[in-house]
């Protein structure tokens, strides 16, 4: 990758390294060229470009311990591996999108400021970086990037919610989160 800028038009070009794209193009991009059969089935089941809100809607149609098309449902965050789709649907008072996803990048972990908080390394393409430790930051760049998400847990492990800032933002925002992993 030579650049990315966040755009909701997707424009990759691999010989020049140009990945311009936003979150569910970045997500639906990479599905489509290592699981091509399960991105098909999202359009299938959701429409040909989906969306945040269609990533999220599909994975929460699978039943917890099921599977659909390649993808099995992953119930709590601490079961996320590298490689899993997160999707969680625009909250209330956030405008402008119709939700956001992402791929975990690393392993989830408790914060130890607040056990109901799981810090999730991800990989994303975003207009907003994740904070000061986000690989966008220091460039002030958009696009493809890793940051960390802060994902909100109710008493089974489950997501609730989150904040974009793992670990560091003070505002939560309470939203349906769907997680999906390939079989």
């Amino acid at each position: 990758m030579r650049s990315s800028t966040y755009t909701h038009t997707t424009n990759v070009n691999e010989a020049t390294g140009t990945y311009d794209f936003d979150c569910s193009g970045f997500v639906g991009y990479a599905l489509e060229r290592v699981f091509p059969s399960g991105f098909a089935a999202i359009v299938a089941a959701t429409t040909a470009r989906p969306l945040a809100k269609d990533f999220e809607l599909f994975f929460a149609s699978i039943p917890i311990g099921g599977s659909k098309a390649g993808f099995g449902r992953v119930a709590r965050v601490m079961q996320l591996v590298p490689g899993d789709v997160v999707a969680w649907l625009e909250p209330a008072d956030v405008t402008g999108n119709t939700g956001h996803t992402f791929f975990v990048h690393g392993a989830p972990r408790v914060n130890p400021a607040r056990s109901d908080e799981i810090l999730v390394p991800i990989e994303d393409s975003t207009s907003s970086p994740h904070g000061a430790a986000d690989s966008r930051t220091p460039s002030g760049a958009t696009g493809l990037g890793t940051g960390t998400v802060g994902l909100l847990i109710d008493a089974s492990g489950a997501p609730i919610g989150y904040r974009w800032t793992g670990g560091v933002s003070t505002k939560l925002e309470y939203t349906s989160i769907a997680m999906g992993h390939a079989l």
